[in-house]
């Protein structure tokens, strides 16, 4: 059971969890909400544009580091190897190198 999540874990981060597609997902929201945003936020707070782009950098940040706070979370609750780690994570970090 441990060994098939594990793959599917790895499966999961290297498919739909990769950094820049996630980070593409954001953007295409971003573009999305943009013309409305100084509406909302005129409606609902105080806060200008700048403060929601900050918000949406912020999710970008986390998009980018997310996977691999996985990664280092699942060692260290699994106790794995680094060559474990290679074994499961091998097509996320394949599909990270060829960016």
């Amino acid at each position: 059971m441990k060994d098939m999540f594990l793959t599917i874990l790895g499966n999961m981060l290297a498919d739909c969890f990769l950094p820049s597609r996630v980070v593409a997902g954001i953007d295409e929201w971003h573009d999305r909400m943009e013309p409305l945003m100084p509406f909302q936020l005129k409606r609902w707070t105080n806060d200008n544009m700048h403060y929601w782009e900050s918000l949406v950098k912020a999710m970008r940040t986390c998009a980018e580091k997310r996977p691999e706070m996985v990664i280092k979370y699942t060692k260290q609750y699994f106790k794995l190897t680094d060559a474990q780690i290679q074994t499961y994570f091998a097509r996320y970090y394949e599909k990270l190198a060829a960016e």
